[in-house]
């Protein structure tokens, strides 16, 4: 009698549904001990103190009579992550996306389903259960389905796949061009969403200050542009919904326990922008060994003149017609002798137009090119 008393002061109330509690990860940890005997499946609830969609589903879909009956069919654990440093370390081990999570999990600890964020109606909750456990139990062992067994599910899902996305796609085609027309003008761009989205931003915290400050600005824009690309998220409007509430006038606060986060990652970009290095004129020739008694052969003074071995392919000097074996005389009418061919070329800017003049068998030869970046 005295056991039974004690596993039932562990049970709370999560609205109308009973929660296996204890301390931190103790309730998962028990109910999946459970679950191994059993067969059956573990139905986990993260939550927090702090969370107030949490409280809005244990108000709602979590006090609905037949999501009630549903949950009976399942071991049921309540994870409190009202303590922050436990719910980073809960987000890193289960791959929660925030709170609340209702999560799934076999007898061998292994996540089978979930539903992360709140959903205002009981039906998502309910289609949820019976889809994961059905009775609530495992499917017992059977035999393995024969080759023509599987063939024939696989390309039945593949024709149902099919036809659900060819309907929602054609459902799709017909909001865009339904909204189109009644907002008679083309959709909004993702930076006139972001815009928005920043005036609508409550200034009683410093970290919505800051937010919006660094939305309106063009690093601003391309970072959400870049994290939407990148996170696989369709809308703005979707990644808002993970991390702000909107209040009944129309003002956006972040929700609890990302504040850090967030300062975490305006500290970083709010930075200034390293500038970057100038970059060096570039002519794309490999000079030659050249003495004075070379020189001398073709009537130049002693020093003067630099002997092209390469020209480097598709380089200024190649597109300007240079060739290996031309004598390079003067670059932008300086002497190549007077001074080297580094300190002429350090006196130009990177896409500056300039005069060579060069020697080719005995003649002189005046090209124009157009210096490189390198």
């Amino acid at each position: 009698m005295a056991i039974a008393l004690a596993f039932l002061l562990l049970l709370g109330g999560g609205g109308k549904i009973e929660w296996q509690r204890g301390e931190k990860e103790a309730p998962l940890e028990k109910a999946l001990q459970e679950a191994k005997d059993s067969r059956r499946i573990v139905m986990v609830y993260f939550t927090a103190d702090w969370c107030k969609f949490c409280t809005k589903l244990d108000a709602g879909a979590f006090s609905d009579d037949e999501v009630v009956k549903q949950s009976e069919r399942f071991h049921r654990a309540l994870v409190d992550c009202t303590d922050k440093e436990f719910f980073r370390e809960m987000t890193k081990k289960y791959g929660l996306s925030g709170l609340p999570t209702l999560a799934f999990f076999d007898g061998e600890g292994k996540k089978i389903d979930e539903i992360s964020g709140f959903l205002p109606e009981s039906r998502p909750y309910l289609e949820r259960m019976k889809k994961v456990g059905g009775a609530g139990v495992a499917p017992a062992v059977q035999d393995p389905p024969s080759d023509e067994d599987r063939l024939e599910k696989v390309l039945l899902r593949i024709e149902k796949e099919l036809e659900e996305s060819e309907s929602r796609l054609r459902r799709d085609i017909q909001g865009i061009v339904r909204a189109a027309f009644e907002k008679g003008s083309k959709p909004k761009s993702v930076d006139e969403e972001v815009d928005a989205f920043a005036e609508n931003l409550l200034e009683d915290q410093d970290i919505h200050s800051r937010l919006k400050e660094f939305l309106k600005t063009p690093r601003g824009k391309e970072f959400i542009r870049t994290q939407l690309k990148e996170q696989g998220i369709e809308t703005l409007e979707q990644a808002i919904e993970m991390f702000f509430e909107k209040g009944e006038d129309g003002k956006y606060s972040l929700l609890p326990g990302y504040d850090e986060q967030l300062r975490a990652v305006l500290d970083q970009l709010e930075k200034p922008e390293e500038p970057k290095p100038k970059g060096r004129p570039y002519l794309g020739i490999t000079p030659d060994d050249f003495s004075d008694d070379q020189r001398q052969a073709l009537g130049l003074d002693k020093g003067h003149g630099v002997k092209i071995l390469a020209v480097s392919p598709g380089g200024p000097a190649d597109r300007s017609g240079v060739r290996p074996g031309d004598i390079l005389l003067s670059l932008g009418k300086k002497n190549l002798g007077d001074e080297n061919l580094g300190e002429i070329l350090a006196g130009f800017k990177p896409g500056e137009r300039v005069e060579l003049l060069l020697l080719r068998e005995n003649q002189k030869l005046k090209l124009e090119v157009t210096l490189g970046e390198k």
